[in-house]
Formats: C-alpha cells, structure tokens, sequence
C-alpha cells in the first residue's frame, strides 16, 4: 500500500498544538512538561494513549526523481497504521477573565467542534491525522485553595501512519529484491 509520508511524535504534538490553540485562543501546555502552568484560562494536551499498531501490515512512501535516469528512487519511507488518543483538558477560574461567560466546557466544545470544520482541521490532516472518535466530553470541576475552578476534559481518538523509525519493535524482518542486483534480501531489524 502507498502512504503519503510517514510521522513521528514531534508532527503529532505540533499538529494537536496548532489545533487546540487555533479553535480556543488558550495557552496550552503539555501534561509532565517542566515549566508552570500558564495563568487561567489555559489547556493541557496529554497523549493518554501512545500510537498502537492497528494492522500487522506496514505500508511504504516512495519519492522519485523523473528528471533523473530510470527515475532513481530518492527515499524510501515505512509507516505501521496506528491510532492514538489525545486529552485536552480546560482549566477556567470563575469567572472566565477573557470571556465572562465561558467555562471550561465552552473551551473544550470548541475544539470538538473544530474537528469538524475542514478550515480548522487543516493543520491535523496537513500533518497526516485524522480523527476517528470524539469522546463524550466530561466536566471534571473542582474547588482548588477556596477558588471554584472549571475544568472539562475530552478524548479523541486519531488515527495516523507513524514511521517505523519511531515505532521501534514492529517490524521483524523485512523481504526485499533489490532493484539494481535483482537479488531477493531478507532485513533483520534487531530491537
């Protein structure tokens, strides 16, 4: 199967960051970074779940050069079919300094209903993402030092090809003919 070219987690991060920023106007952090959190109102995005393989397949990208002799392969990319689960959590302090009237689920409504906008999605399928699943969204509130503090958090499920050079462990071994021998190899990858 032929795949456009293959991510990694850097892509995914950086594509769930413009995503979230674009539809909410928050500042975001991501969940375990070492820095302090941002002033209220501000989100976190948390990989919940890490890319897992969704087929025993791995699919290929290839580019060439027609300008080159027998139009030369230039690269050769592997991915593994994977999916993967985001949270994006909302923090607001009541009431909402920026918007008097939101709280943190307004936030959180907002992104999901980015998802469904072609012009606010770009960035995810530019980056080689696509939604799969939108979970209900919940409103996890609570009191925190005497101050009523909103907070919504969603899920969504993605679904993307990541580069078996992330995805370590995937792929065995791999059968090739080379196209300049003609010789059939087989590729032990040792992980």
């Amino acid at each position: 199967m032929s795949i456009a070219r293959p991510i990694d987690m850097e892509t995914i991060e950086n594509a769930l960051t413009t995503w979230v920023v674009d539809s909410t106007d928050l500042v975001i952090a991501w969940k375990n970074q070492s820095v302090s959190m941002p002033p209220y109102p501000y989100g976190i995005l948390h990989i919940s779940n890490p890319p897992k393989a969704v087929s025993d397949s791995w699919d290929v990208s290839r580019e060439y050069d027609a300008t080159r002799p027998l139009e030369k392969e230039l690269r050769f990319d592997s991915g593994v079919p994977c999916q993967f689960t985001a949270e994006f959590q909302t923090f607001v302090l009541r009431p909402d300094s920026r918007n008097p009237s939101y709280d943190a689920m307004q936030y959180v409504l907002r992104a999901v209903a980015a998802l469904q906008n072609l012009e606010m999605s770009a960035p995810l399928v530019e980056s080689g993402i696509a939604m799969a699943r939108v979970m209900q969204p919940q409103n996890i509130s609570k009191v925190v030092a005497d101050a009523h503090v909103s907070r919504a958090l969603v899920e969504v499920v993605f679904n993307a090809t990541m580069s078996t050079v992330w995805y370590t462990g995937f792929i065995g071994h791999v059968n090739m003919t080379s196209t300049v021998t003609n010789v059939e190899e087989i590729i032990t990858v040792t992980v």
